[in-house]
């Protein structure tokens, strides 16, 4: 296999390794070349977590992905030293896409320095309001496309290389909130009530926060994708992303977008990429 552009086979294997030591099926490498970014991978065979939601009972498929990111949860803390946090990484900067590109396809203008400011200046009031939470283990990709299932009916991992340490729920926003398909709330609820049986109260702030975090970044990461590279097929999950967010259950979003002028619970206008490029921010991330 070869690695896609920005996915470094140096991670992939050090993480791969280390999930296979902790128990967790990840493939296993049997060569690579790094300079050329091939990988000889053991073969998870072709029934995609994705694919095998067509003919099972998606459920009982979504509370097992929940029992393995519960699983995931547990790893020590002392033993992910030597990946990246996720407080500052790209994913963390990323929501700000949702003020640099998704603003300027809303308002069909371009945003001023005051308008990326407030929505960075909600963000950190939300952040820095939550209580202290453990680092774990984050996948930081966790959704149907990147799970294997196994012939004995295990959960193979994928896709994992920009594992990070820090709030392990974020993996189950991805899960249970995905850009790509909606999860019927019975679903939903379900799997919240496995991973937060253990859990603590405060666990459920976290979970509402990155939540949002993720559905910000996301829905300005598909116009930033169509317009930078011509690859469009995103765009048909910009509504599912606009309703997560104006079901978003944070005041602070929903009195920022009061405050701003957006009107989440309404449709969206049709997107005209050419129009929308002449307004991105020259800084625009």
């Amino acid at each position: 296999q070869q690695a896609l552009p920005g996915h470094e086979l140096e991670p992939f294997i050090k993480i791969a390794d280390f999930l296979r030591e902790e128990g967790f099926r990840a493939p296993k490498v049997y060569d690579a070349n790094e300079l050329q970014g091939l990988v000889l991978l053991e073969d998870f065979g072709d029934l995609t977590f994705e694919s095998a939601l067509m003919t099972q009972d998606g459920k009982e498929l979504y509370l097992k992905a929940t029992e393995l990111l519960c699983e995931l949860r547990e790893v020590g803390s002392n033993k992910l030293f030597e990946l990246p946090t996720f407080s500052g990484s790209r994913i963390d900067q990323g929501a700000r896409r949702f003020a640099d590109w998704f603003l300027p396809y809303y308002f069909g203008r371009s945003v001023t320095d005051d308008e990326i400011d407030a929505f960075e200046d909600m963000l950190l009031k939300v952040k820095s309001e939550l209580p202290a939470i453990e680092k774990g283990f984050v996948h930081g990709d966790f959704h149907p496309a990147n799970l294997m299932i196994l012939k004995n009916g295990d959960l193979g991992l994928l896709d994992f290389q920009a594992a990070m340490r820090g709030p392990s729920i974020y993996d189950l926003t991805n899960l249970l909130h995905d850009a790509r398909r909606t999860v019927d709330t019975e679903t939903v609820l379900a799997c919240q009530a496995l991973y937060f049986k253990n859990e603590e109260s405060h666990v459920k702030y976290w979970y509402n926060y990155l939540s949002m975090h993720f559905h910000s970044r996301v829905i300005g990461q598909f116009i930033k994708v169509a317009i930078t590279t011509g690859k469009t097929h995103y765009l048909q999950h910009i509504d599912r992303l606009r309703l997560y967010l104006a079901n978003c259950p944070s005041a602070a979003f929903q009195e920022y977008c009061k405050s701003a002028g957006i009107d989440l619970s309404k449709e969206l206008p049709d997107i005209k990429l050419d129009k929308i490029k002449k307004y991105i921010r020259s800084d625009a991330i």
